[in-house]
């Protein structure tokens, strides 16, 4: 049994579908991208996962436990899921050290030292602790949220496009980062996106949203060589799409006579080059 299972998902905003009833399997400890233009549904989905709203329509079950069936909904604070914003969401008012551990009690046995840890975890240094978010870089706040999720020891994390706000450098490295903390403590990770590489380095499993559907749901590597239509081959990556007569497996095009993996006739046909 798959540990994450969303069956006919919907959730409607007046009359505009923001998920028209998406289907969607997460194995544990894997790590899954959502990825999809802006406005496809992509934090709905991740909202309703996390309890925040609840689906108009469909199942959400965790680990064999419903979450959600239709109206009826577990309340977020009590799924066990860790989330991380775009904007990392820190309270301004506390320390660094008490965003850390905002969820845990505060008479927990080494409380203290479980927040070090967990600083340390994320690749900050213990001097931080003592500041307020205002004084950290975009990076380290992203950093803090994480290790806030981490200290409740969640059962599945969802990452609202975490690194949007970070420079190109600070991105690929953080991003590096979080997936290897994220496999070694071995929790279940879903990745909301509009950057393709970064869906495609990060995760085992990607989706491809539009218009409140998945159009294709895969390996990276499924997706990038054999997506199923125009719209996934262009949106993950630098495509050549042109017009093509197939026979005998090889397809005559411009560019001349390719070898295709298909072996039936096909008089009106496209073929996608990648890099």
């Amino acid at each position: 049994m798959s540990f994450l299972e969303l069956n006919d998902v919907a959730k409607y905003y007046g009359k505009v579908a923001a998920l028209a009833g998406v289907d969607l399997t997460v194995e544990s400890g894997s790590r899954t991208a959502i990825v999809g233009p802006s406005g496809c549904g992509k934090t709905t989905l991740l909202r309703l996962i996390a309890g925040f709203e609840a689906p108009d329509r469909g199942r959400i079950a965790l680990d064999g436990k419903v979450l959600a069936n239709g109206g009826a909904a577990v309340p977020a604070y009590r799924r066990g899921i860790g989330v991380v914003a775009q904007d990392g969401a820190l309270f301004p008012h506390l320390t660094i050290a008490d965003n850390i551990g905002f969820g845990m009690a505060r008479g927990e046995d080494k409380r203290m030292e479980r927040i070090v840890e967990l600083a340390y975890i994320v690749g900050l240094d213990k001097a931080v602790l003592k500041r307020r978010p205002h004084e950290l870089s975009g990076g380290q706040q992203q950093r803090v949220a994480l290790a806030r999720a981490m200290a409740m020891k969640p059962r599945l994390m969802l990452l609202d496009e975490p690194f949007s706000a970070l420079d190109t450098g600070l991105r690929a490295s953080m991003r590096k980062a979080v997936a290897e903390l994220l496999e070694e403590a071995g929790i279940t990770t879903i990745l909301v996106t509009h950057d393709q590489a970064e869906a495609l380095s990060f995760a085992s499993q990607v989706a491809v949203m539009r218009d409140g559907l998945f159009s294709q749901v895969g390996t990276p590597r499924e997706l990038y060589f054999q997506p199923k239509d125009r719209m996934v081959a262009e949106f993950l990556g630098d495509a050549i799409i042109v017009p093509a007569k197939i026979a005998d497996g090889f397809a005559i095009s411009p560019l001349g006579r390719i070898a295709v993996d298909i072996a039936e006739r096909r008089d009106v046909a496209r073929i996608m080059l990648r890099p």
